[in-house]
């Protein structure tokens, strides 16, 4: 847990001094479709193993990684947007704490 909050923040971090990155990937889609696959499946094979790791290790339950890396990338993409690129700030700490729920416990109601 405290290994994804770390890596969300990175993110964030790196976002916020990196604004442009948002622009760049999104017009990436319309110059090369092809360049704009390939960055994103390349964060997901890095993704991709390390969630394999914790999942043999039994740090997070066993799911679809693929699957996971993806949904993960896209609350990180989507949270900064919202607050990074639109706010120009970093994702306040309720924020992530959020995000962080939801990563781990989803949308279940407490058992």
């Amino acid at each position: 847990m405290d290994v994804e909050r770390e890596g969300f923040k990175a993110f964030f971090d790196y976002v916020c001094q990196n604004k442009n990155l948002y622009r760049i990937i999104r017009e990436a889609e319309s110059v090369d479709l092809e360049l704009f696959i390939e960055h994103y499946r390349k964060i997901a094979e890095g993704y991709i193993k390390g969630l394999k790791v914790a999942m043999n290790e039994g740090q997070i339950r066993t799911i679809e990684p693929e699957t996971v890396a993806y949904c993960l990338m896209g609350m990180a993409e989507f949270l900064g947007m919202r607050w990074v690129l639109w706010e120009n700030k970093l994702p306040p700490k309720k924020e992530v704490d959020a995000m962080m729920d939801f990563v781990f416990y989803g949308i279940a109601p407490k058992r």
